[in-house]
């Protein structure tokens, strides 16, 4: 509800603004830590260490000027902010799992459709190879006709100069 009063100021006012939309109480990180496994019911697994160089000992929002000039103030507090931060990382797993459910699926999909190309690929090399000796066995009937053909072509010529020959003969003859 803050971020939306606060998106519906930018969109009435010209200029740039700036809320901590925060409930104004600080948490250690112990107490969220506590207060995540309480809501929960799950265990966090954490070692108390010292500071590091450049930790803050604290920081909290003031939302005060949230308050006067959007008129929101934080109705939430820690238990239900842990409880939403869970569910969200939940909602978040269950859709990634829908997502490697779906990935591996397209995986088996692509898998199953390469080996029906390659299946596919073999048929038409098979078919292919038919197609060629079928081929090849018309080419040489081809040949073997194309040969009787020119035997019988010649044997015509041969006939067509004997028939010649003999009429040249007999036309000597009548002279």
């Amino acid at each position: 509800k803050g971020h939306i009063s606060a998106l519906e100021k930018a969109l009435k006012d010209e200029g740039l603004f700036y809320y901590n939309l925060g409930t104004g109480t600080g948490y250690s990180v112990l107490d969220m830590v506590k207060t995540f496994e309480k809501v929960n019911g799950v265990k966090v697994p954490y070692k108390i260490v010292g500071r590091r160089e450049g930790d803050i000992a604290s920081c909290y929002a003031d939302p005060t000027k949230a308050l006067n000039e959007l008129g929101w103030k934080a109705e939430l507090g820690i238990e239900d902010m842990m409880r939403d931060s869970y569910n969200f990382i939940l909602k978040q797993n269950e859709k990634l799992k829908a997502e490697d459910l779906k990935a591996e699926e397209s995986k088996k999909e692509i898998q199953e459709s390469k080996i029906q190309n390659e299946n596919l690929i073999s048929e038409i090399a098979k078919q292919n190879e038919v197609a060629q000796k079928e081929i090849d066995e018309f080419s040489n009937a081809n040949k073997d006709s194309q040969r009787y053909i020119d035997d019988l072509n010649l044997d015509i010529t041969n006939l067509k100069i004997s028939v010649s020959s003999f009429n040249e003969s007999e036309a000597s003859i009548d002279e």
